[in-house]
C-alpha cells in the first residue's frame, strides 16, 4: 500500500500513437506546473508487445512514458513480468458527470471518498457498499482457499491491515524492519508472564487481551525457531535500507521458510501486506517514494528468482486514492 494518495498522473503518461485528443502535449497542458518533461521519464512501455488478452486495438496509445525513477518496473513490463492498471478507483456503481445530482448518482460513491482512512478501507476491501463490516479482499481469497481444503497464512508488516481481515485465517504481524521480534520480558520470566496473562479477571476485555497476548507469545516463539532454522538459507539479494526495502526483505526471508529443515511448508498459500508512507503530496509535485519502491522490487525479484518462485508470486502496488490532474498552486490536492 502506497499510503497517502500516490500522484500516479506522473507515473505513466501518453507517449505516442495516441487516439485524439490524447497526447503528451495534452498531458502537459492539463497538468500545468506539475507536469514532467519527456526527459523526466526513463523511456516507454509498449502494450502492443506485451502478451495480454486485452486487444491491442483498445489501448489508447501504442506507447507510454514511465517515470524516470521506475526503470526496473519499466523493464519488468516490457519483459512481460508486469502490468499497469490506470483509471481505477472506488465506486459502488458507474456514473458520469452528467449523472451528478440525479438518482443514478445517489449511492454510487462510497462514503468519505476524500478521507485517507476511508479510501484505504475501500481500496483494501473492494466492497465499499457494506462499509466497515467488509472483510479484506485478500482475506476473502484466503477464506475461499481454506474452503477448498488448503491451508493459508497471512502476514502483516507492522500492522494488521484491513486487506488481510478474514473469517478463517488470523494474520501474523511482523516488525516492518526486523521481522519476528523476541519478547524479552516473557523470555526472562516465562512462567510469571504466562500465569499473569492466563489469570481470570472477571473482565471480558482483560481476559481477551490476555488470550491474545498468550497466543502472540506462542506464535513469536515458533516463528523465531523457524527463522533460526532458516539461517543457512539467507536472502541473496541486497535490499535497500528503506521502508519498502526492509519489508520486502522480511517477506523474502519468510518465504524461504517453506524449504527449511524437514521440508515442511508453512501453508499451501501465503499472502503478505506491506505499507509505505509518504505519498501524501498536498504541497509538493515530487513523485514520492518511487525510486525506493523500484529498487526494492528489483531486489525482491532477484531473491524470488533465486528461490525459483518468481513466476508463482504476484506483487500488487496500490494507493488509497489518486490526485488531481492539475495543480492547487503548491501540489496536487
Amino acid at each position: 500500500m502506497l499510503d497517502g494518495g500516490a500522484d500516479s498522473w506522473n507515473y505513466v503518461v501518453p507517449a505516442s500513437g495516441c487516439s485524439a485528443p490524447l497526447s503528451f502535449a495534452q498531458y502537459t497542458a492539463r497538468r500545468g506546473a506539475v507536469a514532467k518533461e519527456a526527459s523526466d521519464f526513463s523511456g516507454t512501455v509498449t502494450p502492443t508487445t506485451y502478451p495480454t488478452t486485452i486487444p491491442h486495438s483498445v489501448q489508447p496509445c501504442t506507447s507510454f512514458y514511465i517515470n524516470g525513477s521506475l526503470p526496473n518496473v519499466r523493464t519488468m513490463f516490457n519483459d512481460g513480468d508486469g502490468a499497469l492498471f490506470a483509471n481505477v478507483g472506488n465506486l459502488i456503481r458507474p456514473f458520469t458527470r452528467a449523472d451528478k445530482g440525479t438518482a443514478m448518482a445517489a449511492g454510487a460513491k462510497p462514503e468519505h471518498t476524500f478521507a485517507h482512512n476511508f479510501a484505504r478501507r475501500h481500496a483494501e476491501t473492494m466492497h465499499s457498499q457494506i462499509g466497515a463490516a467488509a472483510k479484506g479482499v485478500m482475506g476473502r481469497m484466503l477464506d475461499m482457499i481454506v474452503a477448498e481444503g488448503l491451508t493459508a497464512n497471512a502476514y502483516g508488516l507492522d500492522a494488521y491491515p484491513k486487506i488481510l481481515r478474514a473469517n478463517t485465517v488470523e494474520a501474523t504481524i511482523l516488525d516492518k524492519r526486523d521481522g519476528a521480534l523476541s519478547l524479552d520480558v516473557a523470555g526472562r520470566y516465562p512462567t510469571a508472564v504466562r500465569e499473569l496473562l492466563a489469570r481470570m479477571s472477571g473482565s471480558y476485555f482483560a481476559e481477551t487481551y490476555g488470550e491474545v497476548m498468550l497466543r502472540s507469545l506462542d506464535m513469536s516463539t515458533t516463528f523465531l525457531e523457524r527463522l533460526a532454522a532458516a539461517a543457512g538459507s539467507p536472502v541473496v539479494a541486497t535490499f535497500p535500507e528503506t521502508q519498502i526495502g526492509n519489508q520486502l526483505k522480511t517477506v523474502a526471508q519468510v518465504m524461504r521458510l517453506r524449504n527449511v529443515g524437514d521440508g515442511r511448508r508453512l501453508a499451501d498459500r501465503e499472502v503478505f501486506s506491506t505499507r509505505v508512507t509518504g505519498f501524501d503530496s498536498h504541497h509538493s509535485d515530487y513523485v514520492f517514494g518511487t525510486a525506493e519502491l523500484d529498487d526494492a522490487l528489483l531486489a525482491f525479484k532477484e531473491d524470488m528468482d533465486d528461490q525459483g518462485v518468481w513466476r508463482d508470486v504476484v506483487v500488487l502496488a496500490m494507493s488509497d486514492f489518486g490526485r488531481t490532474i492539475n495543480s492547487n498552486g503548491q501540489g496536487t490536492d
